[in-house]
């Protein structure tokens, strides 16, 4: 190898006169004596040049030296006279050379990026490092390790093979994106711009947890995982082949800006302490299902920080969805502590909650369904969700807000902002373990509903009904053209009181509510137990539990309503099928009087359960009295001397 004498090999030499020294001549010697030393014609050192070297018709000459020699350069003209001569002339050190082709290397490891140090100056403890101790701790970028990201090129293998390395990767962006024909799983944090096109030959089945674009995984207790950014674009096509999107198997790991389109399942939790920050899936047949594995698998801990989970096909959340091949069985616990907050947005279908506890739905927008509700609380049997909260949202668009299915034990709703929703803002068609309702904003709402509240039995005995520690913030239940219920109607119907002394009977009935404004002769036909109204909207006036008269033989009160249908549930059957008119109980009302006679009242008309107060009592005289069978006085029985 030679090096050149300078930035060109090829010198252009000049005589005394300042003319190009045609056909003058070089000499080149070892620095300092009269010893002849070659130089070359090339960097290849193959050719050495004539020693003198000619110049030629331009005064040039090439010259490239050996690395490390010292030359003695002397010009003279064509005609032998001296032009100036040159001691100690040296190309490039040796050590220059070795130094150069050290840095370039890509395939020594104690070469290259090794020799070159990094350290800052302005942080007293910053440390020594070298540049390849940066390097191996920066994310790997796939781009530079043969992804592809050309939209055609299958990349989940090599995506595999990099995932599994357990190093940070970076994903770049490229518009035609990273096709993968197999499941991509990532064992690492991964910070992508770019996006994942999967192919309809991932996965067996519908329901199957391998049909997954994506997996993020775990391969021990400690684990977690940082993931920003990651994208799955599917389509119509890939939806109905049951393409999934996401699936996350790794404990306490952070998703943000996450997303899924147009697939079967878009994002599925099942491993405790994940949050999902600002993700979104939309347009999958379910955008967001959780759900645990197993009895060590429980998606406790879930927060889902705002998003759009926006125009599922089938329901926008599950949170404890059992359809899954490996999902624990419904009736078990699936998760607890889960926060949906931060404006979280569902739309075009509704959001599920079962078989989980510690629910809290505070300041989310939910604006339309596919079904009858927003959000669907229940479903798979009594007590399977406990401690829901559901507190300063938007909820628009629905017959009900929220719907409990089966038991809910402690629901607290309110206050919110709801618009368009006809029916009611919850619907108890089920027990109640439970209920504090606080009244929020109703613009446009319960055009053809109950108000508010609205309470049905499911189809049980009346004395297998459960409830407990309901508190209403309006005086009773609210429904339709009845404002709100007497005192005496604070109260579900009868049945088992389970706790609490919020909850009182009416001292009229041990089954059901009376109002003092009936609706009344309200015409229909009966068939069996259900009553369908001639006039929809004349169902409106009625609410589950409410004690009814002049109904068909065998039904005494009301389990249920349909505000959609205009059709109500009686509690008993009846042969008398056809047409028949129904109307509400009124109300006997209980009076509290003071008498100063001394003795119980001796006129008017008394209802039985009024009270008299003895308002001249002295010490062995009665303390009251309590009219014991209704009439003009009634009968009246002293409550005991003082």
């Amino acid at each position: 190898m030679t090096t050149q004498l300078a930035p060109l090999a090829v010198q252009r030499f000049y005589d005394n006169s300042g003319a190009l020294a045609v056909g003058g001549k070089v000499y080149t010697y070892a620095a300092g004596t009269s010893t002849p030393v070659a130089t070359y014609a090339d960097s290849t050192g193959g050719t050495p040049n004539p020693n003198p070297l000619t110049l030629n018709s331009r005064g040039e000459g090439v010259f490239w030296l050996t690395p490390g020699q010292a030359y003695k350069f002397t010009v003279y003209d064509s005609l032998n006279n001296l032009l100036w001569s040159a001691d100690n002339v040296t190309g490039a050190d040796a050590a220059a050379l070795t130094l150069a082709a050290n840095l370039s290397s890509t395939t020594d490891a104690s070469k290259g990026d090794f020799l070159i140090g990094v350290k800052r100056t302005d942080i007293a403890s910053a440390a020594a490092l070298t540049l390849h101790d940066w390097n191996q701790a920066a994310r790997v970028n796939v781009r530079q390790v043969g992804v592809t990201g050309d939209g055609s090129t299958d990349d989940a293998a090599l995506l595999n093979t990099l995932g599994a390395l357990g190093v940070p990767l970076f994903i770049p962006y490229t518009s035609t994106g990273y096709k993968i024909g197999s499941t991509v799983t990532f064992s690492c944090d991964v910070y992508c711009e770019g996006f994942f096109t999967p192919t309809s030959e991932i996965g067996s089945a519908g329901s199957d947890y391998n049909r997954f674009a994506v997996v993020i995984a775990a391969s021990a207790y400690a684990d977690k995982r940082f993931i920003v950014g990651l994208k799955v674009a599917g389509s119509v096509a890939l939806r109905a082949a049951n393409v999934s999107g996401i699936r996350i198997d790794c404990a306490n790991s952070i998703l943000i800006r996450c997303m899924a389109y147009q697939l079967n399942y878009g994002i599925v939790p099942r491993m405790y302490s994940i949050t999902l920050q600002k993700c979104s899936a939309w347009q999958c047949n379910t955008n967001l299902s959780a759900y645990a594995r197993d009895s060590s698998h429980e998606f406790n801990a879930l927060t889902i920080d705002g998003g759009n989970w926006d125009s599922a096909v089938n329901v926008a959340m599950n949170l404890g969805d059992t359809s899954w091949s490996d999902a624990l069985a419904a009736g078990n616990v699936h998760g607890s502590c889960i926060n949906i907050i931060n404006g979280a947005n569902t739309d075009g279908a509704e959001s599920h909650a079962d078989n989980v506890g510690g629910l809290n739905i505070e300041g989310v927008y939910a604006e339309n369904t596919n079904t009858d509700c927003l959000w669907r609380l229940g479903g798979s049997g009594d007590g399977n969700i406990r401690g829901v909260r559901v507190v300063g949202c938007f909820l628009k668009t629905a017959s009900y807000a929220i719907k409990c299915v089966n038991a809910v034990d402690g629901l607290e709703v309110g206050p919110n902002f709801l618009a368009a929703i006809t029916s009611a803002e919850v619907k108890m068609s089920s027990d109640i373990y439970g209920l504090r309702h606080k009244t929020g904003t109703y613009a446009g709402c319960f055009g053809n509903g109950p108000g508010p509240v609205a309470l049905a039995f499911r189809s049980v005995a009346i004395n297998s009904v459960q409830f407990g520690n309901i508190s209403i913030e309006s005086d009773g239940i609210t429904k339709g053209s009845q404002d709100t219920a007497t005192a005496l109607t604070k109260y579900y119907p009868g049945g088992v009181f389970r706790s609490g002394a919020v909850v009182t009977r009416s001292t009229s009935s041990a089954s059901c509510a009376f109002y003092t404004s009936p609706a009344t002769g309200k015409a229909g036909t009966v068939a069996s137990n259900v009553f369908t109204f001639t006039t929809k909207s004349d169902c409106y006036s009625f609410n589950g539990g409410d004690r009814i008269v002049t109904a068909p033989a065998g039904a005494t009160y009301v389990r249920s309503v349909d505000y959609v249908n205009g059709t109500m549930v009686l509690d008993g059957g009846t042969t008398a099928n056809g047409a028949a008119t129904v109307s509400q109980q009124s109300v006997t009302l209980r009076s509290e009087t003071t008498t100063y006679s001394g003795a119980a009242p001796a006129s008017g008309s008394w209802n039985q359960g009024d009270h008299a107060v003895n308002g001249t009592s002295t010490v062995g005289q009665p303390k009251g009295w309590y009219c014991t069978a209704s009439g003009t006085p009634g009968t009246w029985v002293s409550e005991g001397n003082l």
